[in-house]
């Protein structure tokens, strides 16, 4: 394996698992270096808990969480995968990212898709939410391509198949 990645030790092969079409969850121990999860997805609710509340978010903070009967086209894909969960009105999404050594991060990619980090987790995030974009900060352990193709250049992809014959 040839492909490297930033994303861990360089020295360290890296996979990618496409994460877009996955509605089911693995535990995977490769020992020949690092499987990543990747792709770009859309988490919604549904609109039976849209109330005041997720109002409030989108009136004073522009943070537009996402509903069933509301759904965005995503024209990106993103290593390591990120959850896209609001947008901001004016372009931009906020998603979360599992694939980090820390866990759980809050990113917003803005609609140049450029990618920040905007808190450590949900919780950081909702408690700064009144000033969440003053203290973006730019996140490259999140790289965004156009399509799987073009993250299919830099990256090498295990298939399901491969994953459970192993």
């Amino acid at each position: 394996m040839e492909k490297l990645t930033r994303l861990c030790d360089e020295s360290m092969p890296v996979l990618c698992w496409d994460r877009t079409e996955e509605n089911r969850g693995y535990s995977v121990i490769w020992r020949g270096g690092r499987l990543i999860s990747a792709g770009t997805t859309v988490y919604s609710m549904s609109k039976e808990y849209r109330d005041a509340e997720y109002e409030r978010y989108a009136r004073d903070y522009g943070i537009h969480f996402i509903f069933e009967d509301r759904l965005p086209t995503i024209d990106f894909y993103m290593v390591p995968w990120v959850d896209i969960f609001a947008e901001d009105g004016i372009g931009g999404y906020l998603g979360s990212s599992f694939g980090l050594q820390d866990g759980e991060s809050i990113c917003y990619i803005d609609k140049d898709r450029n990618c920040f980090l905007a808190a450590e987790n949900m919780e950081s995030f909702l408690e700064k939410a009144p000033v969440w974009k003053q203290e973006l900060k730019p996140m490259e352990q999140i790289k965004i391509y156009a399509s799987k193709a073009e993250a299919e250049k830099e990256y090498e992809f295990w298939q399901e198949e491969e994953l459970l014959k192993e």
